[in-house]
């Protein structure tokens, strides 16, 4: 069977004409049985069946049902491996993904996997100055930027609020830090326009902090910790330069 995406009216089963090797083909339209979807089923047979024109239309009715279910079944799933605002992997997607890899590395000691954490920056001076929405759209522009950079076998998930965790499954340290280094000397460049409260549009910087961690370097079961230890680190330090002195046409959020 094909399905894709769309929705259309029901047709009666047809008979193609014969290939090459004298089969017959019998198609029924899926249209108008999937709700979303439309597509055909396709059978084949050695020779011409009446009968089975007849039954294909019940048989394409029941299959319908099936896949219905089934993928309602796997949209469920998506939302609920998803975070709302971003699309991103939520947070139990995120916990369920460490937990094999932590279980991976004490069945395989030398199969390494590495967290990298991010967290923007004065994501409560955004939302104070111009407004939750203008913050729910920072956030999104930096999920935005973080997917660009993220191989399929990258594990990217929103953890909560203004915190995203990429979690390498099987890598070391040195492609933790290779994001991180990346992210730290591109994501500046970038900017996010966001809607203010007033009605107006204002274009903002991009900064976050960031921390990773590997299984090379402590017990796997510490490695989250390690790396949203140094995170804070990291946002406990760049907080300090601010507050030394950085220029309001120079802060993150103008």
């Amino acid at each position: 069977m094909f399905i894709r995406k769309r929705s259309g009216a029901g047709e009666n089963p047809a008979t193609l004409p014969q290939t090459e090797e004298g089969e017959n083909l019998y198609v029924a339209s899926m249209a108008g049985r999937l709700s979303m979807y439309e597509g055909w089923l396709i059978v084949k047979a050695p020779s011409r069946d009446d009968g089975l024109e007849q039954i294909l239309s019940l048989f394409a009715d029941q299959l319908a049902a099936a896949t219905e279910n089934k993928l309602l079944h796997l949209e469920l799933k998506k939302t609920a491996e998803r975070d709302g605002l971003t699309g991103l992997y939520n947070r139990g997607f995120l916990e369920s993904a460490l937990q094999m890899s932590i279980q991976g590395k004490e069945q395989t000691p030398n199969l390494d996997f590495a967290v990298l954490m991010l967290d923007v920056d004065r994501l409560k001076d955004v939302n104070d100055h111009y407004g939750h929405v203008a913050g729910d759209q920072l956030i999104a522009c930096v999920a935005q930027y973080l997917q660009l950079h993220c191989r399929d076998s990258d594990i990217l998930a929103r953890y909560g609020g203004d915190e995203f965790v990429i979690l390498f499954p099987s890598a070391d340290l040195t492609a933790a830090r290779r994001m991180a280094n990346l992210i730290q000397e591109n994501l500046p460049e970038q900017r996010c326009t966001i809607d203010t409260a007033s009605g107006e549009h204002e274009e903002l910087m991009l900064h976050v902090s960031i921390g990773c961690a590997s299984s090379s370097e402590v017990p796997s079961q510490q490695v989250f910790a390690l790396a949203d230890e140094r995170m804070y680190a990291n946002k406990t330090q760049r907080r300090k330069q601010w507050a030394d002195g950085v220029s309001t046409a120079s802060r993150p959020f103008l």
